[in-house]
């Protein structure tokens, strides 16, 4: 229950946003792993945020769509509401995106897996707990048809964008003009606004193996 949580709870959460990024000494990562009708409020709002923040997000399909498809496709957290992320992919800022073609295949699976499996780790139990019950309220789902909760994790799209808010260094990045349009679909376009892309892994094995250890509490650079 909401009641029972013992930190702040915050009545206007777009109000949060934006004066956490106004009132902050250095520039603020607004880290985005959903649709954006808050931030496009924010920037409503208080349109000075730009300049002391940069978004980071997981967002789009530019050429290739889930679980590695050949094709670009309709990105969730896009076309859920597509008139506020073209607020926000059209306003002057510093915009950086995980769009599927990196964050559409990306599992924790075999020794990674089992790692966090055969943890003791009071927060890689909680993890694990929300895997398994979400698994079993999804198992019917085709897409995941062929998936085994007990050999590996869910796509982890999130955790991409997470990296990017502090490192790039995995990933090989794109300056690529970006529109979205009104039904959801992320192109590039001349008249697009430029958005920083991962568009390809340098490394994706270090990467899920970096994700293991923070998960785990084995890497803290």
């Amino acid at each position: 229950r909401l009641e029972d949580y013992p930190g702040r709870v915050f009545m206007d959460g777009v109000g949060a946003i934006c004066n956490t990024v106004m009132s902050s000494p250095a520039k603020v990562s607004i880290i985005s792993i959903g649709p954006v009708p808050n931030i496009a409020a924010a920037l409503a709002r208080e349109p000075g945020i730009v300049n002391n923040s940069k978004f980071v997000g997981m967002h789009g399909s530019i050429r290739r769509g889930y679980l590695g498809a050949d094709k670009p496709m309709r990105e969730y957290n896009v076309k859920k509401h597509s008139m506020a992320c073209q607020r926000v992919f059209s306003t002057p800022w510093e915009l950086t995106i995980t769009p599927l073609d990196t964050c559409g295949n990306v599992f924790l699976q075999g020794d990674n897996f089992e790692r966090l499996k055969e943890s003791s780790d009071p927060l890689v139990q909680a993890v694990l707990q929300n895997h398994f019950a979400w698994c079993e309220a999804v198992k019917d789902w085709p897409i995941l048809s062929h998936m085994d909760p007990e050999a590996q994790s869910s796509l982890l799209y999130d955790t991409v964008a997470v990296y990017l808010a502090f490192s790039e260094s995995l990933l090989e990045m794109e300056q690529l003009p970006i529109i979205v349009t009104d039904d959801g679909k992320t192109l590039v376009n001349d008249g697009g606004q430029l958005v920083n892309c991962a568009m390809q892994w340098k490394d994706q094995t270090a990467f899920e193996s970096l994700l293991t250890k923070r998960l785990l509490n084995q890497d803290q650079r």
